[in-house]
Parts: C-alpha cells; structure tokens; sequence
C-alpha cells in the first residue's frame, strides 16, 4: 500500500492586506499553486504561515479555506500548535470536524521534564481520533524531545505514527528513529527549509515539508 505521506509536503504562507486582515483570494491562490504544481500534500498553518500572527479564529478559517479548495486532491496535516494543551485539541476536533485526517503539533515551551513530553502527547491521542505528528524542533522555534522519550511516544502512544525531525541532527534522528521504531512509525519527514535533506533522504527519509512561496 502507498504510504501517502511521503514527498514534498509544502507549507503554504499567509498573504494579508494592509489591514492584517487575510487576504481571502491570494490565500486561495497559494493553495491551488501548490496542488497545480504536484505538491504531494500540504501543512497548514505552520511556522512559515505566519502562524504565531494569527488568532485561533483565523487558524480555523484558513483550514477551512484549505479544505475547500484543495477538495481531497492532496492530503491536508493541520498544524494545531497552541500554547495551552486545550487549546491544541480543540483545533484537532476542528481540523476532524473538516474531514482533515492528520494533526501536527510541537510540544510546550513550558516543558522541561521527561514526563511532560510524554503525557502531552497521551492526552492528545485520548482526545482525537486523527493522526498525529510530533513536531520535533529545535529552540527558539520548538522545544526538542529528549530521543529515549521520543522513541517511546511513538512506540507506545496510539495514533502517534508519525514525525516531522528538525532538530540539529535531523539526519541521525531520522535514521534512529526508523531503527528503533521500525513497527510503529509510518512517515518521518525534515523540515528546516531542506537544508539536511540529502542525509535525511541517504537515511530513510520519507519526504520534506518545506516553505511553499
């Protein structure tokens, strides 16, 4: 069977009017671009979406926006990074509510403790029934999961299959996490612009999720 997360998932940025309001028409521009030139899938919204800019109404809506004109061509992850945990799965119910079947998520700043990594993710695969990718990122922009736990989130958490590595040793964490999570992962791909992806790709790569402009 295809593993339909795989290649280049691109990540759409948010154009806006002098206002800050989204520009509605570029916005669906950007999305039927993407799909027009072969984009495998698509993350939305994400850091390059100006995503740390737009209120939690406007997340919804552009997901929205993204549902209806993608129209099931190309799979949609949602990007539904919060700074509170209720907040996070209350965008994976919405992104659900869409018919969008997978859901992004970096861990809290906040979190300092092994422990915290991993309730975090547990409490989100009790409340959704989408599947999950952990974003693994490094600082300022994420807060970068301790390898030990990370094998384990997604050894041992329902529905965490899959992982977007873009930690400073991308190439390695891709090729460990496929060793030691051989039964269980089913889509691990780089991000950080592509800067890493020809040792991610020598090591088991599935794709990319890079900018989309």
């Amino acid at each position: 069977m295809k593993n339909i997360y795989s290649g280049i998932f691109s990540i759409p940025v948010t154009p806006f009017n002098l206002d800050l309001s989204i520009d509605q028409k570029s916005l669906e521009k950007c999305f039927e671009f993407l799909v027009d030139k072969g984009s495998h899938g698509m993350l939305i919204p994400a850091n390059v979406s100006e995503v740390s800019k737009l209120s939690d109404n406007e997340k919804k809506a552009i997901l929205k926006t993204a549902t209806q004109v993608v129209k099931e061509e190309i799979p949609i992850i949602a990007g539904v990074s919060a700074n509170n945990v209720d907040s996070i799965i209350e965008n994976a119910k919405y992104a659900e509510g869409l018919g969008i079947e997978s859901v992004l998520m970096t861990p809290l700043l906040s979190f300092k403790h092994d422990s915290e990594f991993y309730d975090f993710y547990s409490e989100i695969s009790r409340s959704t029934n989408a599947n999950i990718w952990v974003q693994n990122n490094r600082s300022p922009d994420g807060n970068p999961i301790p390898s030990n736990i990370l094998i384990n989130i997604i050894n041992e958490i329902d529905k965490v299959d899959f992982l977007k590595e873009e930690t400073n040793d991308s190439g390695h964490m891709h090729q460990l996490i496929k060793d030691k999570c051989v039964n269980k992962i089913k889509s691990i791909m780089g991000g950080g612009g592509g800067r890493r992806i020809i040792d991610e790709y020598r090591r088991g790569s599935d794709g990319l999720m890079p900018s989309g402009h």
